[in-house]
């Protein structure tokens, strides 16, 4: 096989909701499972010749229907999709809003009768870097961005610093970007994004003292609904951490929800001064307003195991249902017993709504895998979880990666739903992450990338409750590549709006500089 040079970046084999991958922020593409977090220098990205022109996609995949951009009359009974041979065809239609709206070309109406871009658009300032993209909804219909932007000062130091920006639903700027971190360490990198229930929102990220060494903080500041910043930044870890380099995973992204009664639950991975070799996972609560509730809580993890890739999911009255990797540590073995192989699954546990664990620790997975990892979960409106996760034939190898989906009960219970898988990668490049958002009652929307010569895009794939099924074709989100992108697509983001759209958010490369691309999809 002929090498494809990409740029060197962090390629997190177990991260939460969200990754952490960018040129501008160095590591290695090897496609094995253990991380490397070395800095260095970008490589030119060079594609065949005809990439320009059109996206290679397999026969299965679809391009986002973009042609017929006018709202159509819905019947009052009108479908989202049908049924066809075991899978579902979606449907062309309109909120009662848009029904009511014509929108110029090039435009399509989504929610409560927005005319936005009917395709692949970007967002944001060209001077600035955009990493690791994160999206909330806030009020008006409008949208809320963070990311992480890397530069060299005055010095010629790396600084890497977090920023906000809230924008019109059509992806007109609304306010300046503004910067949120202080400056306390110098790398302060993958943002997660909530809206608190008083349209404000909560911003939490990872500061570091070195990309491969030093103290380790998880921050947040919270941002009224204006996008002006208020207060301070204030430290979320109550443990003393330290770079986890030389670990199977990387742990950078730290994970936000708001609960049904609006408390803030929070996520994340460290390994502490004391540990060395395995990490665990955090979990805290705030109140609404962003004060703390709880402390640093017990998730019940064995610690005897090296956890990551902490993700969180409301649960009915107000409690939450977190979800995790944890790899086991067998023991060194010998002439007469080699060493039994590690293995990667995904567990989870449920608390109520007062953060008391209601029940103990539970596996999702059925351990069929060599590597089941980097869950992502989000919740129907009746209490339904709906889990995905990555698999693996063998850790650390390059093998067929594919993304799982299942359906559980609102406890975590296993509901006897089929285990669906929604996508794959022959050639088992990574991160290969499939962040989910339940749209309606009904649907849930997986969107995951992959880097690779044949599937080398953003990808989505919906899941039918009821039915317990998939749609029949993958949707190409990505599309085409525009002028000046150099076609590695990286790190989406998914956020689900009240009123029906459903916006996605990645990063893509622009002649050389990482900018933020977002979609909408209905």
């Amino acid at each position: 096989m002929t090498p494809i040079l990409l740029p060197i970046w962090i390629l997190p084999e177990d991260v939460g909701a969200q990754h952490d991958t960018t040129p501008e922020d160095a590591g290695t593409t090897t496609g094995d499972d253990t991380e490397s977090t070395t800095d260095t220098t970008v490589t030119e990205i060079t594609q065949p010749e005809d990439t320009q022109a059109e996206v290679n996609t397999p026969e299965d995949v679809t391009e986002a229907d973009t042609a017929d951009t006018q709202p159509i009359e819905p019947e009052p009974s009108s479908k989202k999709y049908e049924v066809k041979d075991g899978c579902a065809e979606p449907l062309e239609y309109a909120s009662a809003e848009c029904s009511l709206v014509d929108c110029a070309d090039n435009l399509m109406c989504v929610g409560d009768g927005h005319c936005v871009p009917a395709g692949p658009f970007l967002l944001g300032d060209a001077k600035m870097t955009y990493n690791k993209p994160a999206i909330a909804d806030a009020t008006g219909g409008r949208f809320a961005a963070s990311w992480y932007h890397v530069y060299n000062d005055n010095q010629g130091t790396k600084q890497m610093d977090i920023y906000f920006q809230l924008f019109s639903a059509d992806g007109s700027p609304v306010i300046d970007a503004v910067k949120l971190d202080d400056d306390t360490l110098i790398y302060a990198r993958s943002p997660s994004m909530v809206r608190m229930g008083n349209g404000g929102f909560l911003v939490i990220w990872r500061a570091q003292a070195g990309i491969t060494s030093g103290e380790i903080k998880y921050m947040a500041r919270v941002v009224a609904p204006d996008g002006t910043p208020k207060d301070a930044a204030f430290q979320l870890n109550q443990t003393a951490l330290v770079s986890e380099s030389g670990l199977v995973t990387n742990v950078d992204s730290p994970f936000a929800r708001r609960l049904r009664n609006s408390n803030l639950a929070l996520s994340w991975m460290g390994q502490s001064k004391e540990k060395k070799g395995n990490a665990d996972v955090f979990l805290r609560v705030l109140n609404p307003d962003g004060s703390f509730l709880t402390d640093e809580l017990p998730t019940g993890a064995d610690t005897a195991e090296h956890e990551g890739s902490a993700v969180i999911a409301d649960t009915e009255n107000g409690g939450l249902a977190i979800f995790w990797t944890a790899t086991n540590n067998p023991p060194k073995g010998n002439k007469d017993e080699p060493m039994p192989a590690k293995t990667t699954v995904v567990k989870g546990r449920i608390f109520d709504q007062f953060a008391v664990a209601n029940g103990e620790v539970f596996q999702v997975t059925k351990s069929e895998f060599g590597y089941e990892g980097m869950p992502s979960a989000a919740t129907f409106e009746n209490g339904e979880i709906y889990v995905t996760w990555k698999t693996r034939e063998k850790l650390g190898t390059t093998s067929e990666t594919a993304i799982w989906g299942v359906q559980l009960g609102p406890d975590g219970q296993d509901m006897g739903k089929q285990q669906l898988k929604a996508g794959f990668d022959p050639q088992g490049y990574y991160p290969f992450y499939a962040p989910v958002g339940t749209g309606d009652n009904e649907r849930a929307f997986l969107v995951w990338h992959t880097i690779a010569p044949v599937l080398d895009g953003i990808y989505m794939r919906r899941y039918y409750k009821t039915e317990d099924i998939m749609d029949c074709e993958i949707t190409n989100v990505s599309g085409e590549l525009m002028a000046g992108e150099n076609g590695v697509r990286i790190m989406p983001a998914i956020q689900s709006f009240e009123d029906g759209r459903t916006l996605i958010s990645w990063g893509s490369s622009f002649n050389g500089k990482n900018r933020m691309m977002v979609r909408y999809l209905k």
